[in-house]
């Protein structure tokens, strides 16, 4: 059974940037993403609603799923990640 994770990041404001358009979000998400080399080559599909961000795909480990959990919640902007990422034996 694939387990779902969703995470709140506590430092972003309910006002803060609340005009900030979701291209940009998504864009910084995936050069979060890209920046890290356990991801840079993986498929991971990246969906912005508003602040949230839900990530999906397929990873090796539970630590690599964490990882990339921890890489969105760094980005500015990003209020909670919900986490779907399945883990697999690759």
């Amino acid at each position: 059974m694939p387990q779902i994770c969703t995470i709140e990041n506590a430092h972003v404001a309910e006002n803060d940037r609340p005009h900030e358009p979701s291209r940009r979000l998504h864009a910084d998400v995936h050069r979060a993403l890209a920046g890290n080399s356990y991801f840079a080559a993986r498929n991971l599909a990246v969906e912005v609603r508003e602040h949230d961000v839900v990530l999906s795909g397929e990873l090796g480990s539970y630590f690599h799923k964490q990882m990339a959990q921890e890489s969105v919640l760094s980005v500015h902007g990003v209020r909670r990640v919900h986490n779907e990422i399945r883990v697999v034996n690759v």
